[in-house]
């Protein structure tokens, strides 16, 4: 009898055991949040200072340049000056280039950036991303007088020119061999080498692609794009607040039609 009864009180003193730790894992979840939830000040802050800070690399006509006037202007840039409306505060673009512009938003340098970035697993890792708010792929660009280029699969044994460190390099290294994807810092001097015979090709999405072609006539583009890549506005991880409220004007923004209007005015 006594044997049965430690038995029972060892089971018995088990059980507390575990609805114990239970609660104080589930209030340590909830404090967990809490705390987030208080430290996340990255909405307030914007609203304190009256001004979104937005970080974009001016080299991507139609969707980022700088016009004649000397102003940020296109289609990436009205998307955010539209959110900094809608969110009661102004908005200033600041001129970052591509290898600087992680960072830039990882050291808090900027609230936001945007420059028709691909939103990827891997830099989801770094960065908070919010929903899509565009949709392109990648095409080839070359000089109107190439013939053999005609498919992604003619670019093996050929130069291409791609912006170093984006989604365009990683699928140019799909196709062609390493030693002979080249990264550059910017768009513009791509097109100057693809035009001066430095290299054989370019791979960029479709929009970048077809405003190159618009301006260069003795370029051509290859076929149709041949990737799917979704856009998205990226800011330091951990500004879920100011993300979430970012994500719910773009969707009220495609809801609305102000999306299917910005891309009307500068992609058609």
């Amino acid at each position: 009898m006594g044997k049965k009864k430690t038995n029972g009180s060892i089971f018995l003193v088990l059980i507390l055991t575990l609805i114990i730790v239970a609660a104080c894992t589930k209030k340590t979840e909830v404090q967990q949040k809490n705390d987030n939830q208080i430290t996340d000040n990255s909405l307030i802050n914007v609203k304190k200072r009256g001004k979104l800070i937005i970080g974009a690399i001016p080299d991507y006509p139609p969707m980022e340049y700088i016009d004649e006037n000397g102003d940020h202007v296109g289609y990436d840039i009205d998307v955010v000056k539209e959110i900094a409306s809608q969110l009661g505060v102004d908005s200033e673009i600041k001129q970052i280039m591509w290898g600087d512009l992680f960072n830039a938003v990882k050291s808090g340098e900027v609230d936001l950036i945007i420059s028709s970035i691909t939103i990827t697993q891997e830099r989801q890792q770094e960065m908070l991303f919010s929903v899509p708010y565009f949709d392109a792929g990648q095409t080839i660009v070359v000089q109107k007088n190439t013939k053999d280029i005609s498919s992604p699969g003619d670019l093996k044994g050929k130069k291409i020119g791609v912006n170093a460190g984006t989604t365009c390099e990683k699928i140019a290294l799909e196709y062609a061999n390493n030693e002979d994807v080249i990264g550059y810092p910017g768009y513009d001097p791509i097109i100057n080498d693809l035009k001066n015979n430095e290299i054989d090709a370019m791979v960029t999405d479709l929009i970048g692609a077809s405003n190159y072609v618009k301006n260069n006539p003795d370029l051509k583009l290859v076929g149709e794009p041949f990737t799917q890549e979704f856009y998205g506005i990226a800011t330091k991880l951990g500004n879920n607040a100011l993300m979430e409220e970012i994500d719910r004007i773009l969707r009220n923004m495609k809801r609305s039609g102000k999306l299917k209007e910005i891309k009307n005015k500068w992609l058609k």
